[in-house]
């Protein structure tokens, strides 16, 4: 099925954008806001709405000083799942990742595993700078497993846990995995696995074991 853009969303620019999803840069009629990065998902066979109705409104009345305030959220007329979000500048994660940022990225699993809740999208497209902090946006708030995630990016399966990769629900560990794996990039300067066949890329990164890596991170420490 399809997707629809609700007229209270005049986009700006589009980050991403297919026929059943998009990403944009937008202004908000309803809110009166002119920047906020909306993300908007077609109705799927797999995902059942109470559940994202409900990991909607947990998510919306959350405070966390590293996860992105979520402005608003919910399912359109149509049916279309859509998140708003605070607009932010590109990530300087991957210029300095200190350990202060590092131990952040933490605390928000931390945390979300306290209130028996997970992210399942951490990936460096996620993750932003604000002023000396990091935010972490864009929770997935679909169904908890990836299985109605029919079309996934290059970048989702580089970052989603073997596991959940294969038909697993979310967890804590799957999360902590994907920091692993941003953490990997960064430290080796490249990713575990290449191959130009998403299918065959998606195989390796669930059954294949990475080559260990030699290079011993060395962190900054915020000031």
């Amino acid at each position: 099925m399809g997707m629809t853009i609700p007229s209270r969303f005049q986009p700006i620019h589009f980050f991403r954008r297919d026929r059943s999803s998009a990403t944009f840069l937008a202004t908000d009629h309803r809110l009166g806001r002119n920047e906020v990065v909306v993300k908007i998902s077609g109705k799927t066979a797999g995902r059942r709405d109470a559940d994202v109705v409900e990991r909607l409104l947990w998510y919306q009345g959350v405070s966390h000083g590293i996860l992105s305030e979520m402005l608003d959220a919910g399912l359109s007329r149509s049916g279309d799942l859509y998140s708003v979000r605070a607009h932010y500048g590109g990530s300087e994660f991957f210029s300095a990742p200190s350990m202060d940022r590092v131990k952040s990225l933490l605390s928000v699993v931390d945390f979300l595993y306290s209130k028996g809740q997970t992210h399942g999208s951490i990936k460096p497209t996620n993750i932003f700078t604000s002023g000396q902090e990091i935010r972490l946006a864009d929770p997935w708030l679909g169904a908890s497993s990836v299985g109605d995630r029919k079309c996934l990016s290059e970048e989702d399966v580089r970052f989603t846990a073997p596991e959940v990769l294969a038909g697993a629900l979310l967890t804590p560990d799957s999360d902590l995995y994907s920091i692993g794996a941003v953490l990997y990039r960064f430290y080796s300067g490249r990713d575990p696995f290449e191959d130009s066949d998403m299918e065959s890329l998606k195989a390796k990164y669930i059954w294949a074991s990475p080559r260990p890596e030699q290079r011993l991170p060395c962190f900054t420490r915020d000031r």
